[in-house]
């Protein structure tokens, strides 16, 4: 009998053996002929798939606690399975060039990056690079300045480059404590052609608990479903286009005067959607394309959006922005109660803050804010009242304002939002942002109705700076 449990015993142990299973191993895969493959770090398990032609899946065994991570290039097709493990790195990022890398797992799954580097955790570098993070992941860098996710040109982050062909699918949640969740840097190029597309889905979430949560300074179609984006600011944008689809958006921080141009950046005002161009000089693709599809879009401590634009040769907002089908945009409180106006505008000289006005025209199209929408313009010390402003804007406007202040624009008055059959579309299976969207030149149903006292133009913080000589 004792021999035959030694025999059991022995047995066993064999088997464990052979399939390579030891205490200490962290990931595994198996490779096309049937073997596995164990390692005692992410690091090594990445680089010996990084350039499979086939896609083969590296499974995360147990929890992984500040390893001292390499940076990983993926030029091949892999897929990261957390299996619902935590993993927290110190170190190097991954990236994916020309390459393809799928991130899942079962409910649960993370995968931090700790420590402050101020750099990416998930870099996507240009042209064929595709990064999807799935459903039940959570990607991020919790007690940093650190980016969940970044999409840079293939000349990666010092030079302007390419993305073409480039795909980003966000399908769980993008964290970072005080940088983006996601970002678009500012050295990926306008392309005529296959520019990268980023498609955020319903039910993802994009946090940043003390910074922006999205960025998109550089070129890109981003589309965004019913999904949640909070931060102290919520979105800035600089160039490409994107399209929200029933998306809550809300900025929890503190209003800030007087930003200034940062360039290699963007100073966050606290605003739920905050549009900028830079001066002269600067490599940024403007100006950005913003759709609204309904949603709801807060800013506790100042106005819902902010446009602030710094050049004086075009504008921060292209002509075919449009806000359509029912958008709700949520302004704070000034010291007296009342909501701040939705739309505040800091532009560098006279044309150019007359330019956006009149793209506003097209812009505000279908929505309800609650308080004033856009009014009066400071140019230097003189101050175009809002009878002029109103000239500018109003062709027959549709304005109505319920008993509590709330001012609805164009023939939505009951601010319902459109459902999305896919991240992208609308109800009606058009893609947002393009058949679904009219033309703004021939709106004729737009905004302010200032003479019928309907919204209150004189209470709206519009600004511009001197002309500079």
């Amino acid at each position: 009998m004792k021999n035959l449990k030694m025999f059991a015993i022995a047995v066993m142990a064999f088997a464990v053996m052979a399939m390579g299973v030891h205490a200490d191993n962290v990931a595994r895969y198996t490779d096309k002929d049937g073997y596995k493959h164990e390692f005692t770090t992410l690091t090594q398990a990445l680089a010996d798939v990084k350039d499979s032609e086939e896609n083969v899946t590296v499974t995360v065994l147990k929890d992984i606690t500040n390893e001292t991570f390499t940076a990983v290039t993926i030029s091949g097709k892999v897929t990261l399975d957390l299996d619902g493990h935590k993993v927290s790195l110190t170190g190097g990022n991954i990236k994916v060039e020309k390459g393809t890398l799928v991130v899942t797992g079962k409910e649960g799954s993370t995968i931090y990056r700790t420590g402050n580097t101020g750099g990416t955790l998930f870099v996507v570098l240009g042209r064929s690079s595709h990064l999807t993070v799935d459903t039940n992941v959570t990607v991020g860098s919790k007690d940093s300045t650190d980016t969940a996710v970044g999409l840079f040109s293939d000349k990666g982050a010092a030079q302007l480059g390419s993305a073409v062909n480039a795909t980003i699918d966000i399908k769980g949640t993008l964290l970072s404590k005080s940088g983006f969740a996601f970002s678009v840097e500012g050295c990926v190029e306008e392309a005529e052609k296959n520019p990268a597309k980023v498609t955020i889905y319903d039910g993802a979430k994009l946090v940043s608990k003390e910074g922006m949560a999205l960025y998109q300074a550089g070129y890109a179609i981003t589309t965004i479903g019913k999904a949640t984006i909070e931060g102290d600011s919520g979105v800035g944008a600089k160039a490409g286009s994107i399209t929200f689809n029933g998306t809550t958006v809300t900025a929890k921080g503190e209003h800030v005067d007087e930003a200034g141009d940062m360039n290699g950046g963007i100073n966050a005002v606290g605003a739920a959607i905050q549009v900028e161009s830079s001066e002269e000089g600067t490599t940024y693709a403007s100006p950005a394309t913003i759709t609204l599809n309904g949603g709801t879009y807060t800013s506790e401590k100042t106005n819902a959006i902010v446009i602030n634009n710094w050049s004086k040769t075009k504008t921060a907002l292209d002509e075919k922005s449009v806000i359509d089908g029912g958008a709700v945009l949520n302004s704070a409180e000034d010291e007296d109660g009342e909501p701040l106006p939705g739309i505040a505008i800091t532009a560098a000289e006279k044309d150019i803050a007359e330019k956006l006005l009149t793209n506003l025209e097209g812009f505000v199209k279908d929505a309800e804010f609650n308080g004033a929408i856009v009014g009066d313009l400071l140019v230097g010390d003189n101050t175009k009242d809002a009878s002029a402003i109103q000239a500018t804007l109003t062709k027959g406007s549709n304005v109505n304002t319920d008993d509590e202040g709330n001012t609805t624009v164009g023939g939505n008055t009951e601010g319902q939002q459109p459902g999305t059959t896919e991240p992208g579309t609308t109800g009606d299976g058009n893609q947002g942002g393009t058949e679904n969207v009219k033309n703004p030149e021939t709106n004729d149903n737009i905004l302010v109705y200032a003479g019928l006292g309907l919204v209150s133009l004189a209470s709206v913080a519009f600004t511009a700076k001197k002309r500079e000589d």
